[in-house]
């Protein structure tokens, strides 16, 4: 029988789990830990679980047509679209966007009609997720779960398929689930789920709030843990750390630098264009003499299906002088997104030693906002003209964003104008915002000390507990 098992569809629940010392704070516990990933039959994953004595399982295929068909279709059924900003966004992109085949543009067509009556008709979206649990079954992922027999099961993004089925396989046979989530936006931005576990582990109070107010879970579901990957933004040896990769990055170790970590394309057409500017003005002296400035491309941009080879070419052409760019190293083709262990603790380096930390409203905010580094959000099409459903300005518009932002700590600019403004104010003050970002560190991220992992390896080893006091 496994102690526990964990179902990882996404590399960055990868690093959350096993990047982090949640696996080492089990098996200190006596805990037994199971992978189920699409990657497990890849030579660098077996190595690494190896090392970590975590037993590695390959999950089933279950990507078929019909969902892939149905799962765009479901925000139409459970959902209020039309006032949720990244629902809408995905709605409109269906409708107008070239890239979307024309008979494709009918399930918005028709999904709108089927909205209008699930919200007037409660009964509806009833009955359809009655029906759709009972179609959601999967023979593979129940004969894996009568095998290995998991004590407790744990998915990290239940918006996938895959973990919807094992979560709602786990529940007809009786196995305790518990969420632990990857990700801030996943509550309410990606939809609501196929599959609700029935425990959640929480990073803070936001996180305990959406669940609450999205899924009715009751207060004593939900452990507030932190977040386990954040867990490396505490370590003492960072800012020394960040001198070792400037310099490696051909930077000098002494000057200070900005940081800039790119999103998906998807999200900021034109991001690469506010990139090259800045570029051009840290070259120029704009930000003093010494300034440099560190680029972090999204890794959805250099390996999978959505490799852009123009960014990268782009962004090659940049590097010189005092500029660099730093290339995360996705190690996977089957896990999206999978990144070397030690990249984790390159991130939180170069985020602990920079003046200020950019994005285009990525969780890298919160990484910074973590180790009290001002934060700049350069949220404008660099004077191209978008609609809204394209435009990076929609990105703010996004629920778990517009509660970051209601903190305060975050500064969101909408020119270049303001850009080379605000950073100009972070330079002269790095202490400026610091209360705004103390209040959204403790609002997202509840407990915040480096000893998240150990919280989520004690919260899950009572629960094993409580799964034994039941079972005699």
């Amino acid at each position: 029988m496994t102690d526990i098992c964990y179902v990882l569809s996404h590399g960055f629940a990868a690093r959350m789990v096993l990047h982090s010392t949640i696996v080492p704070e089990l098996r200190r516990r006596g805990v037994g830990v199971t992978v189920v990933a699409p990657n497990a039959g890849e030579r660098y994953f077996q190595r690494f679980c190896a090392s970590r004595d975590v037993t590695l399982e390959q999950a089933p295929a279950v990507h078929g047509l019909g969902l892939k068909l149905y799962g765009p279709a479901r925000r139409y059924l459970f959902d209020d679209y039309e006032h949720n900003a990244a629902l809408r966004a995905k709605h409109l992109h269906e409708l107008h966007s070239e890239a979307v085949r024309p008979l494709l543009k009918l399930r918005p067509l028709l999904g709108k009609a089927v909205n209008r009556v699930a919200l007037r008709w409660p009964l509806l979206p009833r009955l359809a997720q009655r029906v759709e649990q009972r179609l959601l079954r999967s023979r593979e992922v129940r004969a894996i779960l009568q095998r290995l027999r998991p004590r407790l099961l744990v998915s990290t993004y239940p918006v996938n398929w895959l973990e919807a089925l094992f979560v709602l396989e786990a529940q007809q046979l009786g196995i305790p689930t518990v969420g632990q989530l990857l990700s801030w936006d996943n509550i309410s931005c990606k939809g609501r789920f196929a599959a609700l576990p029935d425990r959640f582990i929480a990073w803070g109070p936001v996180m305990s709030d959406e669940l609450r107010s999205y899924y009715g879970v009751a207060p004593e579901r939900i452990s507030e843990c932190g977040v386990a990957h954040f867990d490396a933004h505490f370590d003492p040896t960072n800012r020394a750390h960040a001198r070792e990769v400037l310099a490696s990055l051909g930077l000098c170790p002494d000057d200070p630098y900005l940081f800039f970590g790119m999103s998906a394309r998807f999200f900021c057409p034109h991001e690469l264009d506010v990139v090259e500017w800045l570029a051009a003005r840290v070259q120029a002296g704009a930000f003093g003499p010494r300034m440099q400035l560190v680029v972090r491309p999204h890794p959805q941009n250099i390996r999978g299906s959505m490799a852009d080879g123009e960014t990268l070419q782009r962004l090659q052409g940049l590097v010189g002088g005092r500029v660099a760019l730093d290339l995360p190293q996705v190690v996977s083709d089957q896990l999206p997104w999978d990144l070397e262990e030690r990249d984790l603790r390159k991130l939180a380096a170069l985020i602990a030693g920079c003046a200020v930390s950019l994005n285009s409203g990525s969780t890298l905010s919160i990484d910074a906002v973590v180790q009290d580094r001002p934060v700049v959000l350069p949220i404008f099409d660099a004077g191209h003209q978008l609609p809204w459903w394209r435009s990076v300005r929609r990105v703010v518009e996004f629920p778990h964003l517009q509660k970051m932002l209601s903190f305060g700590g975050v500064a969101v600019v909408r020119s270049f104008a303001e850009l080379e403004q605000q950073l100009g104010r972070y330079l002269a003050d790095q202490a400026l915002d610091a209360e705004g970002r103390a209040r959204l560190r403790a609002a997202e991220c509840g407990p915040c000390d480096g000893q998240a992992a150990a919280r989520v390896a004690e919260a899950l080893a009572l629960g094993l507990s409580l799964v034994g006091s039941e079972a005699s």
